[in-house]
């Protein structure tokens, strides 16, 4: 009977240098999360406040998230 191997897990718990990411791939990435949530934004967009409170909302969703997953994987 043959057991599952632990090296992706083990990868992933124990590397030890992240990926350096240069600001163009970022802010790519970025970008993408946002619209992702487009809904949230675009349903209020008669008021300039209204849309700049929608990206900050998601933006600290966005955050929350990786914050929670950079956790986990520790």
């Amino acid at each position: 009977m043959a057991g599952k191997s632990k090296a992706p897990q083990d990868w992933l718990l124990n590397r030890s240098e992240q990926r350096k990411i240069d600001g163009d791939t970022f802010m790519d990435s970025c970008f993408a999360k946002l619209k992702q949530y487009r809904a949230v934004v675009t349903r209020y967009d008669k008021r300039s406040f209204a849309v700049i409170g929608g990206i900050h909302l998601v933006a600290i969703v966005i955050w929350l998230i990786d914050r929670r997953l950079q956790f986990h994987l520790k």
